[in-house]
């Protein structure tokens, strides 16, 4: 599935932005309400802390080892000085490591508790959706490339290149019978507010 690209969506709104009495057209419109909807996929990353823990163990074992080893394997007296000096500054910077990491954990609790709260002020506004699986990715990329070429249709039946060529009457007739024709294949209706199209004037649904 094509991702969606939130830092040229946050420039192109920017730039809509600029003069203060500029109404967002359509198009920012759909792009805003897909942004929303992708809310709960940024989620992968605020959710880290998991596997910074598994970084701080996986490390603090690695030094500990080392450390034991090149004491171990050290057969000069001198040597052995200069080892054992270096393998415990390796254990001190360790501790510091993992220390720093528990500052970031009680961080990480409060960017996550942010985070959602976020999140459940936008949902009493928009749909947000699920976070998709796997599987359920290819089903949406399969379903968002079946819609690509149905609008693309269309587009050509109508004779334009864009929905935005056409008066209200045609393009209500549009969406309509993109709607109708789209339902056959997924069981979900279209929208006119609820399609994206790209800068490469590609579309897809929203939702």
């Amino acid at each position: 599935m094509s991702q969606f690209d939130i830092r040229k969506w946050k420039s192109s709104l920017n730039e809509s932005q600029q003069s203060e009495n500029k109404r967002m057209t359509e198009e920012e419109k759909a792009q805003t309400l897909e942004a929303v909807s992708r809310f709960n996929e940024l989620g992968k990353n605020v959710y880290k802390t998991q596997e910074i823990s598994e970084l701080v163990e996986n490390i603090k074992k690695l030094a500990e080892n080392a450390s034991r080893m090149a004491i171990e394997e050290t057969a000069d007296w001198f040597d052995a000085v200069s080892v054992k000096r270096d393998t415990k500054a390796i254990g001190e910077s360790v501790k510091v490591f993992e220390n720093t990491f528990k500052e970031i954990s009680t961080l990480q609790q409060r960017l996550e508790s942010v985070f959602e709260d976020i999140g459940g002020k936008l949902g009493k506004y928009y749909e947000i959706k699920e976070v998709m699986s796997e599987e359920d990715n290819i089903e949406e990329s399969e379903r968002q490339e079946k819609y690509q070429k149905l609008f693309k249709a269309m587009l050509a039946k109508f004779g334009v290149d864009s929905p935005a060529d056409l008066d209200d009457a045609k393009k209500k007739e549009f969406f309509n019978l993109i709607d109708k024709k789209h339902k056959g294949v997924n069981e979900s209706t279209v929208n006119e507010s609820y399609v994206v199209i790209d800068p490469r004037g590609n579309a897809r649904p929203v939702g």
